[in-house]
């Protein structure tokens, strides 16, 4: 039922004391793999907060945006293990990708209309999608069919609680699904 403290007595010795020591076992490691975890996530989210504060500051000079784009996506791919990333701000009745890391098929001054691409259904819904089949989707940009398949999920990038664009990410190993700490530190770098 989930609960990691329980452990099975073990009296004698047997094909089922066997198994008791097995589930002890299991549930150790278990419990030392939670904590490792949530060290990892605490970690990763101070590096964020870290990263937020002494930036937050920048994001209105042109020239220190740019750089604070470029870390924030920098950071993105190395702490969530993505292949790429986008940062996209809204321009007018268009989302034009300012920022891109890793070997995106976009690249920085590629506009579209804001009704277009993932980007753009993350801008008009204000909340965070996630595609597991780029492919598949059914709001895919016409200029990435027949690339590669992947796994992308985006959120509105906000500055002082102020949608002003997106970050994306994207995996060229299908994913089924952002865990948890994923999603957590990208909640973090959305929101400068």
């Amino acid at each position: 039922s989930g609960d990691l403290t329980v452990s099975v007595a073990k009296p004698g010795y047997d094909e089922l004391d066997e198994l008791a020591r097995c589930f002890n076992d299991m549930v150790k490691n278990l419990q030392a793999s939670f904590v490792e975890i949530n060290g990892q996530s605490r970690e990763s989210i101070e590096q964020v907060q870290s990263l937020q504060e002494a930036t937050s500051h920048l994001i209105t000079e042109a020239d220190s945006r740019e750089k604070l784009f470029a870390a924030i996506t920098k950071d993105v791919d190395r702490i969530i293990g993505c292949t790429y990333s986008i940062i996209a701000t809204i321009e007018g009745d268009y989302w034009v990708v300012q920022q891109v890391s890793g070997q995106s098929p976009l690249k920085p001054g590629d506009s579209f209309k804001l009704e277009e691409g993932l980007i753009g259904e993350v801008l008009r819904r204000n909340e965070i999608v996630f595609v597991p089949h780029y492919e598949k989707y059914r709001n895919a940009l016409s200029s990435l069919h027949g690339t590669k398949d992947a796994s992308y999920i985006a959120l509105p990038l906000q500055v002082n609680g102020q949608v002003v664009g997106a970050l994306s990410a994207g995996w060229e190993d299908l994913l089924d699904r952002v865990d948890a700490k994923r999603d957590v530190i990208l909640r973090q770098y959305a929101n400068i």
